[in-house]
């Protein structure tokens, strides 16, 4: 018997960093004008993502999983478990947090994002993000955020790419720094300068909290 289908949403590119990393590997073959509409998705105030190694897929299929296993068909039998609060916590297998919410709009939907304070979950501010990522695919920016990462060609490409203003602070400058390191730490490498060259169910049984 095939399983039923819940559908579960989760914003995989601002809440899932190596599904992030991975689409940054495509961009650096793309049209600038469409890497920064497509991080322009990650809007405009803090929000938390996830580092850990659990792929986009595993999370949904066991969300899907443990609220099948809760008996839950449709949008009233979750309104019903989800209860007074209107959120769930679950863990996963790697102790990273989640919450689990009702979609707002588009009829039954099952919200996922990480939750706050969490293991594997970094709280991050969006323009931060979005600097550091253009940043790291412009060509001639040293991926240690050193070098030729300058207040200027930060706020070069801040203008350029998103219409941002220029950063207001010294200390504003050392957190997209902090960013680009965190960036690059995890995985993510720049451009060179021209002239260089599971079937696991990873929920923890029980794990609504």
């Amino acid at each position: 018997m095939e399983q039923s289908r819940l559908p579960v949403r989760f914003n995989a590119l601002k809440h899932h960093l190596r599904y992030l990393l991975s689409a940054a590997e495509e961009w650096k073959e793309q049209d600038r004008a469409l890497v920064s509409e497509r991080l322009l998705e990650l809007g405009n105030n803090l929000y938390d993502i996830y580092t850990g190694e659990l792929e986009v897929e595993i999370l949904c299929e066991s969300v899907a999983s443990l609220l099948r296993e809760s008996g839950i068909r449709s949008g009233d039998d979750y309104r019903c478990w989800l209860g007074l609060k209107r959120y769930a916590t679950v863990t996963m297998s790697d102790c990273s947090g989640w919450i689990l919410r009702e979609g707002r709009t588009g009829g039954f939907r099952i919200h996922l994002h990480p939750a706050r304070n969490q293991p594997l979950v970094r709280r991050v501010k969006a323009s931060h993000m979005k600097t550091a990522v253009a940043l790291l695919l412009e060509s001639g920016v040293h991926p240690d955020g050193t070098g030729m990462l300058t207040t200027g060609l930060i706020n070069r490409v801040r203008g350029a790419w998103f219409g941002l203003s220029p950063v207001k602070s010294i200390d504003e400058s050392r957190k997209i720094m902090e960013t680009i390191r965190f960036l690059t730490a995890m995985g993510m490498s720049g451009i060179p300068p021209v002239g260089q060259t599971d079937d696991h169910n990873p929920l923890l049984s029980g794990t609504k909290r």
